[in-house]
C-alpha cells in the first residue's frame, strides 16, 4: 500500500504546476509566476492588543507640545535676516561702513523692542507655516475653547 500511495502522491505533484494545479503554464493564459499571499500569515495566538492613552503615554507616543527655543530661534532668524537686508539695501546706496553699522544698530534695537512688545501682546502664539508654530497656535486655541466652555484641563 505504501509504494502506490508513494506513486499517487508523485503523479498528483507532476499534475501540479508550481503547486497551484496546473500541469503547465501552456493555455492557462498566465506567466506562470506564482506570488505568496501576504494577506495570509497569521501567527497562532498573535493579536494586536488594544490601545489606550495611558498606553500611549508610557510608551511616548503623545502628542508633543511647541518648543520654544524653536520658537525663539525662528523669530530671531527671521529678525537678523531683516537687518541683513537693510545692510545691503544701504551699502547699495553707497552709505559709509561706520555710518551703515551705526544705522544698522539702530535698526537691531528698534527690531528687538518691537519683538519683545509683540511676544507680551501675543501670548505665545507664533504665526508662522512651520510645525512649532502651528502648534502654538492649536494650543492657544485649545486653550480659549477651555475657557469658554469652562472645562478644565484635559492631559492626555
Amino acid at each position: 500500500s505504501s509504494p502506490t500511495r508513494l506513486r499517487l502522491a508523485q503523479r498528483i505533484a507532476a499534475a501540479m504546476y508550481n503547486g497551484i494545479g496546473l500541469s503547465s503554464v501552456r493555455g492557462s493564459g498566465t506567466s506562470g509566476y506564482v506570488q505568496a499571499n501576504a494577506f495570509n500569515r497569521h501567527k497562532k495566538g498573535h493579536h494586536r492588543p488594544s490601545r489606550d492613552v495611558e498606553d500611549d503615554a508610557r510608551h511616548g507616543n503623545r502628542k508633543q507640545g511647541p518648543n520654544a527655543d524653536v520658537l525663539a530661534h525662528n523669530r530671531k532668524r527671521e529678525m537678523e535676516l531683516n537687518v541683513f537686508e537693510y545692510r545691503v539695501e544701504l551699502e547699495d546706496e553707497g552709505v559709509a561702513e561706520d555710518e551703515i553699522d551705526r544705522r544698522v544698530d539702530v535698526f537691531r534695537a528698534r527690531l528687538v523692542q518691537e519683538e519683545e512688545e509683540r511676544a507680551q501682546s501675543r501670548a505665545g502664539v507664533a504665526k508662522g507655516g512651520g510645525t512649532h508654530e502651528a502648534a502654538a497656535r492649536k494650543q492657544h486655541d485649545m486653550q480659549k475653547l477651555q475657557d469658554a466652555f469652562g472645562v478644565g484641563g484635559y492631559e492626555e
